[in-house]
């Protein structure tokens, strides 16, 4: 008997890959048999729970290392990680198994571990709500319907939870407004004198043009000055390299006085210039004027006297 369960939860291993073992072949209907086809109906049926409760008293009745790996499949199905993990490393305690078998323990072992460390470090709430939220995709792509049921009992349950923790929403109230007093003014009579618009003054624009003009030959000037120190000393240099030269001494003095003249005109006229260009700007910005109200007389009657006031540019 104990010979035809083994086999019965190898077979299962071997057609499912990684499910609970088949049922065994119809015959005998001794205890230990009958345990285990009622397990094996549940667990075809679903009921992982129930069909790993069953395994356990079979388990307990022949104490065959294979059925331990029906028992750790049931309860991970049925969502009990730490009781598939205690099953799957009993399994692994025992050397006289098989080796293909063994493997597969290890893989689930290492899978459910991975589970277990997930639900522990979700520390907090929202991390909790997360953590369900995604094992429930899990078992839907798997369709376990008895996995998703309890999932979302457990989601509802945070859900409620932090509902029920969560603050209660401030509510900034309206700002009271309180209306200002209507004041009645007091009739008053004015009259203003506009003074117009004006542009700046014509001499400004002449202060400029002056300005811009005697820049531009002091400019000039320098600029003469320089080509003249460079004609005498490019002359100068070619006598003393022993080159003959076109420059006469009357004439290289010559051009270095008129070089120094036209270096004083043009500072000079660079100075008046600036000055006059200066001077342009500041009447320009001074002598224009906007046009509005120069002067504004009124009257305010009272009861027994009457104010007069006058405002305005003077």
């Amino acid at each position: 008997m104990r010979r035809s369960l083994v086999l019965a939860a190898t077979a299962f291993l071997l057609c499912l890959g990684g499910g609970a073992a088949m049922s065994a072949e119809p015959g005998t209907v001794e205890g230990p048999e009958q345990v285990y086809n009622q397990a094996m109906e549940a667990y075809s049926a679903g009921r992982f729970a129930e069909a790993a409760k069953g395994f356990e008293a079979a388990y307990g009745m022949i104490s065959d290392a294979a059925l331990l790996w029906n028992i750790g499949r049931s309860w991970e199905q049925a969502g009990e990680l730490e009781r598939a993990r205690d099953a799957y490393r009993n399994f692994l305690g025992h050397h006289d198994v098989d080796a293909e078998l063994r493997v597969k323990v290890a893989d689930a072992l290492v899978r459910v571990g991975g589970k277990i460390q997930a639900r522990l470090d979700a520390t907090t709430q929202a991390a909790r709500i997360e953590q369900l939220r995604r094992e429930i995709r899990e078992a839907e792509t798997e369709r376990n319907a008895e996995l998703i049921r309890k999932l979302e009992a457990q989601l509802q349950r945070e859900e409620a939870q932090r509902e029920a923790e969560a603050p209660p929403p401030v509510v900034t109230p309206e700002p009271v407004v309180t209306p200002e007093p209507v004041v009645t003014p007091e009739p008053t009579l004015h009259q203003s004198a506009e003074l117009p618009a004006r542009g700046p003054h014509p001499m400004s624009w002449v202060a400029l043009g002056v300005g811009v003009a005697a820049a531009g030959v002091g400019v000039w000037m320098l600029v003469s000055a320089g080509d003249k120190r460079d004609t005498v000393n490019a002359a100068i240099d070619g006598a003393q390299q022993g080159f003959v030269t076109q420059m006469s001494r009357s004439e290289a003095l010559q051009f270095e006085s008129d070089a120094n003249r036209n270096a004083t005109i043009g500072v000079a006229m660079l100075g008046v210039g600036g000055a006059l260009t200066v001077t342009g700007v500041i009447l320009a910005v001074t002598t224009r004027r906007k046009g509005g109200p120069a002067v504004s007389f009124g009257a305010i009657p009272g009861r027994e006297t009457t104010m007069l006031t006058a405002s305005g540019r003077f």
